[in-house]
């Protein structure tokens, strides 16, 4: 992204939110598109292992994902 950026003419040290705030300010509205979708596609990737790591018993596996169903009604 940084590189693409640089291609546009915008110089940036960091893509983190306060910094891509900052660039929106002052590109236009098609750099300001590309960089809101940037902002949700890297949220959205970090989220999934947030989940990943919650849903792991202690063995490191998921299990029962699909249902919400105790494991002790199975038995």
């Amino acid at each position: 992204m940084k590189d693409w950026l640089m291609s546009k003419g915008i110089e940036c040290e960091s893509l983190d939110k306060k910094s891509v705030q900052k660039i929106q300010e002052t590109v236009t509205n098609d750099i300001k598109e590309v960089l809101r979708l940037y902002q949700q596609l890297s949220r959205s990737s970090v989220s999934k292992y947030h989940t990943m790591l919650n849903a792991a018993c202690e063995d490191g596996r998921a299990r029962a994902m699909s249902t919400r169903i105790p494991l002790s009604f199975m038995r």
